[in-house]
């Protein structure tokens, strides 16, 4: 499953896209994008991933 949240910055005019990607039952990958015209491009800001932790 795949989420998208979209956040616009007033203050630098970009807009920012955050993807969340379920990569197993207790890790997920979140991937940053930034675009500065107004979403024709796409630039990876971040790429991470989250682990659950252990117990």
């Amino acid at each position: 499953m795949k989420k998208i949240a979209i956040a616009v910055a007033k203050d630098t005019m970009a807009v920012r896209k955050l993807t969340f990607f379920n990569l197993a039952k207790d890790k997920v990958r979140q991937l940053g994008e930034i675009s500065k015209d107004k979403g024709t491009t796409w630039q990876a800001e971040y790429d991470l991933e989250y682990r659950r932790k252990s117990k």
